[in-house]
């Protein structure tokens, strides 16, 4: 059964609880807290970057229904399972924060989110074959922003996997572990260069996004002694 390319191009044309749009040509550059994933991305290449550690927040969970109620928003978002790096302990709470917040973010059973789990191949999958209704062996791929030649055959265009998960980094991934970096000294936490806690965007899987968050909570270790 193939996916309908506006199905995906729905889903990443929302906007989010916290009011933020996606911008295919840029960051979010209105907002001076820019997600760890979009070191790469930012426009302040003269800048020290600071990382900033804070309580995480509500975030809403990730659906295709965009006539909720104030009311049933609030009630979605109290349900958000929050972490504080400051106060964590070990690893294993990471993890645990991480399999419930995707857990929570895509409304999925948390057995489907191991620390093992593929985020693209198997997590995001099971998404897709709940919306699409099929089994998970036979979720199959489209594309997205496609072209016309001539003759009216489409062209070009983005395949839609792994569109889910990337719109959880970019939109709201930071607000729901409490990391994300700024400019500005005095609400930073600890200066970073690029590439000191690697690039989520990078991790196959929540172990790979515990080992950055780990990093992040060793060196608060040291900051707060």
């Amino acid at each position: 059964m193939e996916r309908p390319a506006i199905t995906a191009l729905a889903y990443i044309s929302k906007t989010n609880a916290m009011g933020h749009e996606m911008n295919e040509s840029s960051p979010d550059t209105h907002n001076s807290m820019v997600n760890i994933d979009q070191f790469k991305m930012n426009t302040h290449d003269d800048q020290q970057m600071y990382a900033r550690v804070t309580p995480s927040i509500p975030i809403l969970p990730f659906n295709d229904k965009d006539d909720l109620s104030p009311e049933e928003e609030r009630r979605l978002m109290a349900k958000t399972p929050l972490i504080d790096l400051r106060q964590v302990l070990s690893r294993l709470e990471i993890v645990a924060h991480l399999q419930a917040l995707i857990a929570h973010y895509f409304q999925l059973p948390i057995e489907l989110v191991t620390p093992e789990a593929d985020l693209v191949d198997e997590i995001e999958r099971h998404i897709w074959a709940r919306e699409l209704e099929v089994s998970f062996e036979k979720v199959e791929y489209g594309k997205i922003l496609c072209g016309r030649d001539d003759n009216g055959e489409l062209t070009g265009g983005l395949s839609d996997r792994g569109l889910l998960i990337g719109f959880f980094m970019a939109m709201d991934f930071a607000g729901g572990v409490g990391v994300c970096v700024v400019y500005d000294e005095d609400s930073g936490t600890f200066p970073v260069a690029e590439g000191d806690y690697g690039n989520y965007a990078d991790c196959k899987n929540i172990n790979e996004l515990a080992d950055i968050l780990e990093t992040v909570r060793l060196k608060l270790m040291t900051v707060q002694s």
